[in-house]
C-alpha cells in the first residue's frame, strides 16, 4: 500500500507531464493533420490564390493595352483635327479681314455723306447768314440815317449811309 501510496503520489506530483499514449496520438494526430493540409486542404487555396493573381495580371495588361489604344486613337484624331482647324483658322481670318473691309467701305461712305452734309448745312448757314446781314444792313442804314439826321440836324440820304454800314458790316464779317 505504501507502494501505492508513493506511485500515486508521484503521479499526482507531476501532472504536466505527458503520458507516452498521449505523446503517439497527439504525434499521429499532428502528422495527418499536416498530411491532410498539405495535399488535400491548401492546394486549392493555393490555386485559387495563383488563380487571381494571373486574372489581376491579364486585367493590367488589358487596361495596359486599352490605354495604349486610347494614346494611339488620340493621336489620330488629333493628327486628323490638325488640318481641318488650321483651315477653320483661315476661314475665321478671312472672314475678319473681309468684315474689316465691309467695316471700313461703310464709315467712309457714311463719312461721306457727312461731310456732304455738313457742307450743305455751312452752304445753307453762309446763305441764311448773307441774307439776314443784308435785310440787316438795309435797316441799319435806314436807322443810322435817321439818327444821324437827328444828331446833325440836317437830312441825310440813306444810299450813302447803305455804303458806310455795308463796308463797316464787312469789315467785322
Amino acid at each position: 500500500m505504501l507502494l501505492l501510496a508513493a506511485e500515486s503520489a508521484e503521479e499526482a506530483a507531476n501532472p504536466i507531464l505527458p503520458v507516452i499514449p498521449e505523446m503517439f496520438w497527439g504525434g499521429l494526430m499532428f502528422a495527418l493533420f499536416y498530411l491532410l493540409m498539405r495535399y488535400v486542404l491548401l492546394p486549392p487555396v493555393q490555386r485559387t490564390m495563383e488563380d487571381r493573381d494571373q486574372a489581376l495580371r491579364d486585367e493590367w495588361d488589358a487596361a495596359k493595352a486599352a490605354e495604349a489604344k486610347v494614346a494611339n486613337a488620340d493621336a489620330v484624331v488629333a493628327d486628323a483635327l490638325a488640318p481641318a482647324r488650321a483651315e477653320a483658322a483661315q476661314i475665321i481670318e478671312a472672314a475678319r479681314l473681309e468684315a474689316e473691309a465691309e467695316r471700313s467701305q461703310i464709315i467712309g461712305g457714311a463719312q461721306t455723306e457727312i461731310d456732304a452734309m455738313r457742307q450743305l448745312a455751312t452752304a445753307e448757314i453762309d446763305a441764311a447768314r448773307t441774307e439776314a446781314m443784308s435785310g440787316v444792313g438795309s435797316h441799319v442804314a435806314e436807322l443810322t440815317a435817321q439818327a444821324t439826321s437827328r444828331v446833325i440836324n440836317r437830312p441825310v440820304d440813306a444810299a450813302s449811309a447803305m455804303g458806310v454800314v455795308n463796308r463797316i458790316i464787312s469789315e467785322r464779317g
